[in-house]
């Protein structure tokens, strides 16, 4: 994330489905994973508005003062700089070798050369960490910087332009299989939504949907917020059924190029961005085809419709004259779309009406009313549904406050298996006291292998994390060993970022669907390495015998490729019916 003008499209990015590294003072306004600073005016500037937004500070180990390197490295510049020192000591101090500094530090660590910007800087480190894909926003060409940034004085280093930045950047590209994609450059997703204000929340269910599975920017339009006043029919027959029926028939009025329509009781699992790539030739909309392999399918294949408003010269105001005088009924426009040029492009995996599976379904409409997962407790797929719920409440798509609102209103049922509490710590990401098996835990592999990676890297602390009742401090008596476990009095404070992190016998336990960030939380605290032994079966999948405790036992290759998701995977090494994986996390 950088200055420039296209940080502006940061609220149409999901930013939490990235590692967010903010450049210099992008930190100071925006809460990021990473804050990179290589100039030291930035920490007088905004220091401890970045020491709040930021997890982690990465910096160069002879950062630069008036745009040249520092002769002091960061170990002395810690004393000079209070907020650099907080970051060291809560463990949140990241560094990295320069080739043009003054020194090298003295564990060695990836070396990069700071050519022209931030931006540049990152990237090449990046590509040598073994990133192929970086996304950027806020990182453009050009002499200015974004409204937010306007007060301060651009391209004070020296260079002419912005635009020298992507010269390195696509030599880097060039020598390595790293890729920047700017997603300023890719084309946006304008999804306008029927709906009345009772279908706020699943509407936004939808919103977080879209985002989650997809790079593109996304212009998300409630149409309840958004209504063009029209005249109503004058035949009752030609009226609206429903509040929001006419609703799409605003779009033309509201945008201009494409956009598409969907109904808010909804949920996506695709990219909308491949439908995008589909040609309108001359039609002016595209709707859904083969919906007749479900059997309540009539009129739905207009639930899901993509739009050129460039191409179309019918708005509200005159479908409402040619309903008034006869040149077609509420039917033609409702089920036909018989005022429009039409396509039948988009797949019905595209409006699967009430089925779902995970191999093939791009969005589920769910259009049984009696069994809205949001409303009743007897769909199928209502797990889907409340999962799409919680990461909409921690991604903030939904604001805690509107969802119980919501519930008091009726508009929502209250759902009290809801896992909200998760989203903040990996605390409430860890479960289940009953996970460790006597006479596992401290197996004499797993302890060899802490042993010779802590002594061969020089690690201080050490995060035995879901430690239960135990302890293995005994087996490190000149280590820190930090006992973790939210359910067990006495274990249960979160815990600052150590140099390994110690998991055994506790993935297995967490459910699929908090997985992900059970990983990608564990991952904040790990330094250096983290050492995870998981049971794995060969079959793919079973249950405990103890039948009140939830646990899933996946194949080698399903657990390497989940934990890859935030790791890079060092080495694995067989532990009996479990495999014991050495990683390290793939900022």
């Amino acid at each position: 994330m950088g200055k420039g003008p296209s940080l502006e499209l940061e609220p149409r990015i999901l930013r939490s489905k990235y590692i967010s590294i903010g450049l210099n003072h992008v930190s100071a306004k925006y809460e990021v994973d990473i804050a990179h600073v290589i100039d030291l005016e930035v920490i007088n500037d905004c220091g401890e508005l970045i020491y709040k937004n930021a997890k982690y500070l990465l910096m160069p180990w002879h950062p630069n003062m008036n745009f040249a390197p520092h002769l002091k490295n960061i170990s002395v510049l810690l004393c000079e700089f209070e907020v650099i020192n907080k970051f060291a000591e809560s463990g949140r101090l990241l560094i990295y070798n320069r080739l043009n500094g003054a020194s090298q530090h003295p564990a060695g660590g990836t070396v990069v050369l700071p050519r022209y910007f931030s931006g540049d800087t990152v990237f090449q480190l990046l590509s040598k960490l073994g990133e192929k894909k970086v996304y950027s926003i806020g990182l453009d060409g050009g002499s200015s910087y974004s409204i937010e940034f306007s007060s301060l004085v651009p391209l004070q280093n020296g260079q002419k332009t912005f635009d020298d930045q992507f010269l390195e950047i696509s030599e880097i590209e060039r020598i390595s299989d790293s890729k920047l994609i700017k997603l300023g450059d890719l084309e946006p997703i304008n999804v306008f939504v029927g709906l009345q204000e009772e279908q706020r929340i699943p509407a936004l269910v939808l919103k977080d949907s879209i985002m989650h599975n997809t790079h593109h920017p996304v212009s998300f339009n409630l149409l309840c917020d958004n209504l063009v006043d029209f005249k109503t029919p004058n035949d009752p027959n030609n009226r609206p059924r429903t509040p929001f029926s006419f609703q799409r028939f605003m779009i033309p009025s509201l945008t201009n190029g494409k956009a598409f329509y969907l109904d808010s009781d909804m949920q996506v699992f695709g990219d909308m961005a491949d439908l995008l790539k589909l040609d309108f030739e001359d039609s002016e909309v595209i709707a859904c085809y083969g919906m007749e392999i479900y059997g309540h399918w009539k009129g739905s294949q207009y639930a899901v419709l993509m739009l050129d408003c460039s191409k179309i010269r019918w708005n509200i105001h005159t479908l409402v004259q040619g309903l008034d005088s006869g040149q077609f009924t509420y039917e033609d426009l409702m089920f036909k779309f018989a005022m429009a040029k039409v396509a039948h492009k988009i797949p019905p995996s595209w409006n699967s009406l009430d089925l779902y599976n995970n191999e093939g379904t791009n969005l589920i409409h769910y259009t049984d009313m009696s069994r809205q997962p949001w409303k009743h407790s007897n769909h199928p797929f209502e797990s889907i549904w409340v999962s799409g719920l919680e990461r909409s409440i921690k991604n903030k798509i939904i604001a805690l406050e509107c969802y119980e609102s919501a519930c008091k209103l009726g508009h929502v049922k209250i759902n009290g298996g809801l896992k909200i509490d998760k989203v903040t710590s990996v605390k409430s990401l860890i479960h289940d006291s009953k996970r460790h098996v006597s006479g596992v835990k401290y197996r004499g592999d797993s302890v060899k292998i802490i042993q010779e990676i802590a002594s061969r890297i020089k690690v201080g602390r050490i995060i035995d994390c879901g430690c239960a009742s135990e302890t293995f401090q005994i087996a490190f008596p000149n280590i820190d060993v930090i006992a973790f476990d939210p359910l067990v009095a006495g274990f249960d404070i979160l815990p600052k970022p150590a140099d390994m992190v110690y998991c055994v016998g506790v993935l297995e336990y967490i459910e699929l669907d908090l997985l992900d960030n059970a990983l990608y939380n564990i991952k904040i605290l790990t330094g250096k390495i983290g050492i995870f032994v998981v049971e794995v079966d060969s079959g793919g999948e079973c249950d405990s015998n103890d039948k009140t405790v939830q646990r899933t036992v996946k194949n080698l290759t399903w657990w390497s490729l989940k934990i890859k998701n935030c790791f890079i995977i060092m080495k694995t090494v067989s532990n009996g019916n479990g495999v014991i994986f050495i990683v390290r996390p793939n900022i």
